[in-house]
């Protein structure tokens, strides 16, 4: 019993080793400082399903990388299809350039735990990549619109929306802790992304004056109500899932995401969400998309460290302390260069000051973003396999060379392993048929996936050899 217990573990790893076939390189050369991450979300690929799959090959790519933690995405509703119309199956289904659905490849989701019992999900998360941030907005209510518009308009929310969000969060909080029970991750939930934008109706993060703040930029109270009431909710059913699970060396962490600080530390009567939710709700994490202090930071870099130390002692005053953090767990959940549309002196202050004082402040975690976005530069059918046509947020071009941040990034803060392990090369295919489990003509990581999640029932270590022998035919 114990040697095929020993088997069947060695199966399972030699499945995550296989998958790193999506990087370039056979071995991971570089490891970044462990509190660097990026961002793995509807990239602008030219080619978005290498290999059939877009998420375990984003997931892939950043632990190639040298990232030991991704943000991914969990909506129903991310992907949008012909005349701007929603798609139910998430942004991660194999899918052409026009985010067409594929149903076979990615069922309707009914809930967060539904949709992460997914076997892709499955294998990103079994990668070797330690800390995964989440934006997980509910499936359940199709929250994507119920929560911003309870927000804009002040209509309360009903007890049996907060029913289903209370059971929604739990059964997803505690489906985390008991499948990961033995394997240490960090999970960092994000249920909203921005919330000052809906709360002021202001999008700090993309305006002209990012830094700038106006009386009227003042939450209105029925909004910061609804806010709290939503956030509440999601931080009690996350506590009880983790009493309820018992004992886990995985850790899931409700993370409240915010986008404008500089105004309510300007002029505090200004009531946003650092000053007016956060205190109360019960976050674990405070997530700051921080280019309004990016970008205000760097109008005087004579200052600059001064002023980035300031906001962070400033968010830290307004939230409460964590038992994993002390009183430093604000992070960045999202920040990002356009490379294309900034000064090469930008990216250097970028990563020498901004990053390096943040991180010499005592923050535990930075979400870059993104890994190899090509948001272009004119909207439309424009060419994104040429790095010209893209503003630049990425870690590496379309031609596959690596982002000056990246390059930036590698120098300052990466190391080389003290290990490493050697990717199998997949054997020619004598045949089309042998491992191709889902049917689909070819054997690839869809193949693993179903061994993964079916093996037992019904699949055999046969089936594990086939894909071996046939790996890329």
């Amino acid at each position: 019993m114990g040697v095929k217990l020993f088997f069947v573990s060695a199966i399972f790893a030699t499945v995550v080793v296989l998958l790193p076939p999506f990087a370039s390189a056979a071995d991971r050369g570089i490891t970044l400082d462990s509190r660097l991450g990026v961002a793995h979300v509807a990239g602008n690929y030219p080619d978005r399903h290498l290999e059939g799959d877009y998420l375990v090959w984003g997931g892939s790519k950043s632990y190639r990388l040298g990232f030991n933690s991704i943000e991914v995405f969990i909506p129903s509703n991310m992907c949008f299809g012909n005349n701007n119309t929603y798609q139910p199956y998430g942004p991660y289904q194999a899918r052409d350039k026009y985010c067409e659905p594929k149903p076979s490849r990615w069922p309707l989701a009914q809930s967060l735990k539904q949709f992460v019992e997914h076997s892709d999900f499955v294998t990103l998360f079994n990668l070797p990549i330690n800390r995964f941030y989440l934006t997980a907005y509910p499936l359940n209510l199709t929250f994507r619109q119920i929560t911003e518009n309870k927000v804009i308009t002040g209509t309360p929310y009903t007890q049996a929306e907060l029913d289903s969000l209370t059971t929604e969060y739990y059964d997803f909080a505690k489906y985390l802790l008991e499948t990961y029970r033995n394997n240490p991750k960090v999970f960092a939930v994000m249920p909203m992304v921005t919330m000052d934008r809906w709360l002021s109706g202001r999008d700090f993060s993309q305006d002209d004056s990012p830094g700038v703040c106006n009386p009227s930029d003042s939450a209105p109270q029925s909004r910061i109500n609804n806010m709290i009431a939503y956030y509440s909710t999601i931080a009690k059913a996350i506590q009880q899932a983790r009493i309820d699970s018992g004992a886990s060396q995985s850790k899931v962490y409700l993370t409240c995401e915010v986008n404008s600080v500089i105004c309510p530390m300007q002029i505090p009567a200004v009531k946003a969400a650092i000053n007016s939710v956060v205190p109360v709700v019960g976050c674990d994490l405070v997530g700051y998309a921080s280019y309004e202090l990016r970008s205000t930071a760097y109008k005087d870099p004579s200052t600059s460290a001064n002023f980035i130390r300031q906001t962070l002692d400033y968010m830290a005053s307004q939230t409460p302390n964590h038992p994993d953090f002390g009183n430093k767990n604000i992070v960045y959940s999202e920040v990002g260069i356009m490379e294309q549309k900034i000064p090469i002196e930008f990216t250097n202050w970028f990563v020498d000051t901004f990053i390096r004082t943040s991180l010499d402040w005592g923050m535990p975690h930075i979400q870059l973003w993104s890994l190899g976005s090509c948001a272009t530069f004119n909207p439309g059918p424009t060419d994104q396999s040429n790095p010209n046509n893209c503003t630049g947020m990425w870690m590496f071009r379309p031609d596959g060379s690596p982002g000056i941040l990246y390059s930036r990034l590698r120098s300052l803060y990466g190391s080389v392993p003290t290990t490493s392990s050697s990717t199998p090369t997949p054997s020619p295919s004598i045949s089309p048929k042998p491992g191709d489990l889902n049917g689909d003509g070819s054997v690839n990581l869809h193949d693993f996936n179903q061994l993964i999640t079916n093996f037992g029932n019904p699949y055999t270590i046969l089936d594990f050899n086939a894909i071996i022998s046939n790996y890329g035919s």
